[in-house]
């Protein structure tokens, strides 16, 4: 029983870690968009996207794991 709480503790830090990953690549999208530079690299701008999809990914395999009745 303590093994289980301690992955769902583990996992929850992992959710929160993702989050906050697709926050920060989020806003250096955005800012490479409207910065002051406004002339970010297309390259730079769908490197993040990238990322964005490879946290969301990974939130969904966590969500599964704790609800596989919501999918």
């Amino acid at each position: 029983m303590e093994t289980e709480g301690a992955d769902n503790m583990e996992q929850g830090s992992d959710v929160a870690r993702l989050r906050q990953r697709i926050a920060l690549e989020y806003e250096a999208a955005m800012r490479g968009l409207t910065g002051l530079a406004i002339t970010a690299p297309h390259e730079f701008i769908t490197a993040r996207m990238e990322r964005i999809a490879e946290c969301h990914e990974e939130l969904q395999a966590l969500d599964f794991t704790n609800n596989p009745i919501t999918q």
